[in-house]
This record gives C-alpha cells, sequence and structure tokens, in this order.
C-alpha cells in the first residue's frame, strides 16, 4: 500500500517541478527585457516598441564611451581608394559595385557570370588582408582587372572605408559622364535588373528607413558639424543596395570631403542620409530591385540560377 501511494505524489512533484523552470525561465526573459527596455533613453522608448527594427539605429541601449576619432580631412592627400586597373564603360545599364570580401572568390565568380548574362558591368570593393607573417596576401588564380582595392584592413568593421572608396572611384572614373547609373550593393543581395528606377534619384533596393531619433552618445555620436538636427536622423536607404546617378555619388562625395567620419558604423546613415541630407539632395524613393539574403551564399547562388535560366 505504502509503495502504491506514493508514485502519485512523485508524479505531482515532478508536475511542479516542470512548472518551475518553465515559470523561472519565463521571469528570466521577462526581466532580461525590462533591462534592455529601461536602458534606452525615455525619448526611443515609444519608437523601438512601434518600429522593432533590427536596421533601426535608435533600438540600441546607450554606449556611454565616446570616442574621440581622427578625420580623414585633416589629410587632404588621404584617399581611401588605393588602386584600380580601368573604369567601366558608359552604359544604358548601371555599373555595378560589390562590397565584396577579400577571400570570396567563389561569390565573385557568381557575380561576374551573372553580370554577364544580364549585360551589366561589375567592379569589386576589396580592403587589403594580410598572412600570419605580416606581408599582404595576393590573388592567386583570379584576375584582378575588376578590382578595386582599399588602402584599409578588409574588416566588417571597415565597411565605411570600403564605401568611402566605392564613392571615390565613381568620383574619378565618371566625372565625364554624370548620367551613368551606379548600383551599390553588397555580395549577398540579389539584384533584379528588370525593375524600373526613378530617373535622377537615389533609388533605395528593398529598405527605406525614415527619419528616426538619433542615439545620442557612443559610437553614433555626431556633433554640429555633421549633423545639425538634433533631434531626427534623416531619413535614409539600407546600404545592402542602392542606387543613383554618378552626379549624385559624386555630390556626397563632395560632401563627404569636407565632413568625412568613416569610423561610423552606419555607413548607410552617414552617406545616404547625412551627406546627402547636407549636400541637398532629395530624399531617396523606395522600389524592389534587390532582396538582402543575409548571408545566405546558397540561396544567392540558386536564385543567379533560376534567374539566368529565364534570360
Amino acid at each position: 500500500m505504502w509503495m502504491s501511494s506514493s508514485f502519485p505524489v512523485a508524479n505531482t512533484s515532478l508536475k511542479l517541478t516542470k512548472k518551475f523552470r518553465r515559470l523561472t525561465i519565463w521571469i528570466i526573459v521577462l526581466v532580461f527585457c525590462f533591462i534592455f527596455y529601461f536602458a534606452l533613453d525615455p525619448r526611443w522608448r515609444k519608437e523601438c516598441l512601434f518600429f522593432p527594427s533590427h536596421d533601426n539605429p535608435t533600438c540600441y541601449p546607450k554606449i556611454p564611451a565616446k570616442f574621440a576619432l581622427p578625420r580623414a580631412a585633416d589629410d587632404p592627400e588621404f584617399w581611401f581608394l588605393e588602386r584600380f586597373e580601368s573604369c567601366p564603360k558608359t552604359s544604358e545599364n548601371p555599373v555595378i559595385l560589390v562590397k565584396s570580401a577579400f577571400n570570396s572568390s567563389s561569390v565573385r565568380y557568381m557575380w561576374r557570370d551573372y553580370a554577364k548574362k544580364i549585360n551589366h558591368q561589375v567592379r569589386f570593393l576589396v580592403g587589403k588582408n594580410y598572412r600570419s607573417d605580416g606581408k599582404l596576401k595576393e590573388f592567386i588564380g583570379e584576375t584582378t582587372a575588376d578590382i578595386i582595392f582599399g588602402s584599409f584592413n578588409d574588416t566588417y568593421q571597415n565597411l565605411p572605408k570600403k564605401t568611402a572608396s566605392a564613392y571615390e572611384y565613381v568620383n574619378k572614373c565618371f566625372s565625364n559622364f554624370p548620367d551613368q547609373e551606379v548600383l551599390l550593393i553588397d555580395d549577398d543581395t540579389f539584384y533584379y535588373p528588370e525593375v524600373k528606377r526613378v530617373p535622377n534619384m537615389i533609388n533605395c533596393g528593398f529598405s527605406k528607413l525614415k527619419r528616426t531619433l538619433p542615439v545620442l552618445s557612443g559610437k553614433w555620436l555626431l556633433d554640429e558639424t555633421e549633423w545639425p538636427n538634433a533631434n531626427m536622423f534623416p531619413t535614409y536607404c539600407s546600404g545592402a543596395c542602392y542606387s543613383a546617378p554618378a552626379s549624385i555619388f559624386m555630390k556626397i562625395h563632395e560632401k563627404e570631403q569636407s565632413l568625412r567620419r568613416p569610423e561610423l558604423t552606419l555607413e548607410d546613415l552617414l552617406y545616404v542620409g547625412i551627406y546627402r541630407e547636407l549636400a541637398e539632395i532629395e530624399e531617396p524613393v523606395l522600389n524592389h530591385m534587390c532582396k538582402h539574403l543575409r548571408g545566405d551564399l546558397g540561396k544567392l547562388r540558386d536564385m543567379i540560377e533560376y534567374k539566368t535560366k529565364l534570360l
């Protein structure tokens, strides 16, 4: 009798233990969310609740550190663009500038094949890469005719400098061809060439972020000379894909030379937001000529293969 009566008690105890674990997990999650929410400036909380986008720079906790960063404008001879072999020919189709990692040769081969089949010209933006002995790596078995080399290390943190090298390249190659359309794109983003673009405008390829409250501290902090509006960041495109005529790239580049802050992590905000607004260029328009695959290169390959079969 005693043994048989102990089983219901054990089962009840086990159920209570499972419920307690679930309750504990939910309490931990709620406490974390509560702490994260109140780590934000009070002005940001409402917007983050209604617009919880990972692309929204408002939705980050305050960072107390303030960074003193050198400005490239202090050295008028400084360039982010180090060397390139050729400029593209002018064309009715956009010239594609792909932000590429040094070691991503297989992705560059995909893009070369795709660009050829859709009758576009393509160039690849890369930085420097070093071997373990400190010597520079070289491309082996891959052409460099379409490579644009930057003067910086090829790291994710240097993405703003890679973007700066793209603007310098456009300024050097298309100063006499201001109407040439240029598409700046990440290498993990698919491009639909048939989608119509609004002429003489910045076209956001898949994401347009309207005015958001600025982060007021840390590495996103901007002073009055860089962005005088202390209340809102300007509208900008996601940096993964946008296009514009070379004339707009050159106007932004001109403004960038006087107010250069390439260390700002959000390079899309910097170039097609802040520099664009300070250069008095119209707000960008949104179309859907791109699909950002967020690192899924297998899916990129599949989409390219499917698209080229339809051509």
